[in-house]
């Protein structure tokens, strides 16, 4: 006999897993969802990490809202999660590339009066070229060409061989079918220099693209990379992206759904070929008298939790074959005294108030290509800084007067170390950083830190779910992607057993952050599968 019972059993608390949750819930199914750590939101994370009363994120500290405000992700404006206490700050000013030699160009946001100008304004003074190219790609965000591109991120991919959203959009804004392949062919690299002239405008793409587990150097991604990075309108969750994992359990909880944490899944149990529930590793047995879904990682849930003897030896080989640590990272937090104060001021005030900081190195086409080579040799790259400072927009996270800002360069994944490495590196690099932003900021000194905190992909390892301590379950590569991701007998979230499905950050289309992309797009093919409500089409969208 079950010791519990649900509709749907959902394994892990991530912000998908929910999602999926909700949309089931609001089905009027029971749901259980069941996770492993002590609390839901996998990495929806925020904790006190440089200081007393400094709140930083662990992981997903900045979400992609795509083109506009929040009510534009769709778990968001379909439960109306700002009801639950999930607010989305909009910065004004989006993020600056600062160079070597004190300029720099600032990204205003194109959803605030006058941000779209600005941003020409500011790239003008680097290539007028530049600026025509991004106008065009501008016209993206008109609302004849904005659903396109939406139904990219937000339907299931389609087959191989079928026209993508993607492909259309970029007919509608003149790209032709000649280029279109072309730039498919391409990565994010090549792509980036093959659009744009400017190191300022190229560097910012490429270090965005590779923070979402798009390599530089991956043939095949550059057009969803550069496209993505393009339109992408990134946003402060405020009070730290724990306060998403929050609001989507109160939703949850207001439906009737249950949350358990500390309640980590051994097994799928499976009867007749049919996925019938879950056993914790405590020995409790949870039935689901309609169906499971795992938001774990795809080879965790295939080869552990169902069990090898239920999958054919090809799906067996490629399960064991995925790769992951292409977004490996470091993850400084820091709490200060003061803001940043950027030499490059005197260029363009606006960039010490600027959310997020490329720090440009004097040759960035070798940095960022090396950085890449090194991690994937298994080398600590040299760090190339991305960093940011909340507290110039959200004042819940730092004491009053103080300032959190936070920080990522690229590091190569765990196995590549020793624990004794990794435990070193924690001492030694620090100071590099120190040293590395004091060249950009003077005030940057250690009289200015009151305190400091590096997570590694040591820690990622060893205290979240991320295989090799990577952000991203499986790396985003051209056999990996898309209609392929994780592997083609996945990829449209259905498991190979009945009434099983998979909903993680290693699902189609692409990882972008806390978007609930995946779980959306999971509950799309049990929509298919169960005859459950199409939401989307009641509140008038074409995704």
């Amino acid at each position: 006999m079950a010791d519990a019972s649900f509709d749907v059993v959902i394994i892990g608390g991530g912000h998908n897993g929910m999602a999926v949750g909700l949309y089931l819930a609001s089905n009027g199914m029971t749901v259980g969802v069941f996770e492993k750590k002590n609390e839901l939101g996998g990495g929806c994370d925020t904790q006190e990490m440089a200081a007393p009363g400094f709140w930083g994120d662990t992981h997903s500290a900045f979400h992609q809202h795509l083109m506009g405000p929040p009510g534009l992700m769709p778990v968001y404006a379909d439960f109306e999660l700002d009801k639950y206490g999930v607010r989305y700050i909009q910065p004004d000013i989006l993020s600056s590339v600062i160079l070597p030699d004190e300029t720099c160009h600032v990204s205003y946001n194109p959803s605030v009066p006058g941000g779209a100008e600005k941003n020409l304004e500011s790239l003008a003074r680097f290539s007028e070229r530049d600026v025509e190219m991004l106008m065009r790609v501008g016209m993206c965000r008109l609302p004849e060409y904005h659903d396109l591109f939406m139904q990219y991120f937000y339907n299931p991919p389609t087959l191989p061989g079928e026209p993508n959203p993607l492909k259309r959009a970029c007919e509608a804004i003149g790209i032709s079918e000649e280029d279109y392949y072309y730039y498919c062919s391409m990565s994010t690299y090549e792509l980036s220099c093959e659009l744009f002239e400017s190191t300022a405008q190229r560097y910012s793409l490429l270090e965005a693209s590779w923070s979402f587990s798009n390599p530089p150097d991956a043939d095949g991604l550059g057009l969803p990379s550069v496209f993505g990075m393009l339109l992408n309108n990134p946003m402060i969750c405020e009070g730290g992206s724990h306060n998403l994992a929050h609001g989507l359990q109160r939703a949850l909880h207001d439906l009737g759904g249950k949350c358990f944490t500390q309640s980590e899944v051994e097994k799928v149990l499976i009867e007749n070929g049919r996925a019938t529930g879950v056993r914790l590793v405590d020995g409790s047995e949870i039935r689901a008298n309609k169906l499971v879904v795992s938001n774990a990682d795809p080879a965790q849930t295939m080869l552990r939790m169902v069990g090898r003897e239920h999958l054919s030896a090809q799906m067996i080989r490629r399960l064991e074959k995925l790769r992951s640590g292409d977004d490996a990272i470091f993850w400084p937090q820091f709490a200060l005294h003061e803001p940043p104060k950027y030499s490059a001021a005197a260029f363009n005030p606006d960039v010490n108030r600027s959310w997020l900081q490329f720090l440009v190195g004097e040759d960035y086409e070798k940095e960022i290509l090396y950085a890449r080579w090194e991690q994937r040799l298994g080398r600590v790259p040299r760090i190339t800084p991305l960093v940011w400072c909340d507290s110039h927009w959200d004042a819940t996270a730092a004491p009053r007067g103080k300032y959190e800002a936070g920080g990522q360069s690229h590091a190569p994944k765990i196995s590549a170390l020793s624990e004794r490495e990794w435990l070193e590196l924690k001492r030694e690099l620090p100071d590099q950083w120190i040293k590395t932003w004091q060249r950009y900021a003077p005030n940057m000194t250690w009289d200015n830190f009151i305190g400091f905190n590096m997570w590694t992909p040591y820690d990622y390892g060893t205290r979240t779910s991320m295989p090799e301590g990577c952000l991203v379950q499986v790396s985003v590569l051209p056999h990996q992607h898309y209609h392929f991701r994780p592997i083609p007998e996945l990829a449209r979230y259905r498991a190979p057993i009945k009434d099983l499905y998979l909903c993680s950050n290693a699902m189609p289309p692409v990882p972008m952050g806390a978007i609930n992309a995946t779980g959306y797009c999971c509950y799309k093919i049990l929509v298919e599968d169960y005859g459950l409500d199409k939401i989307w089409e009641k509140k008038g969208r074409s995704y």
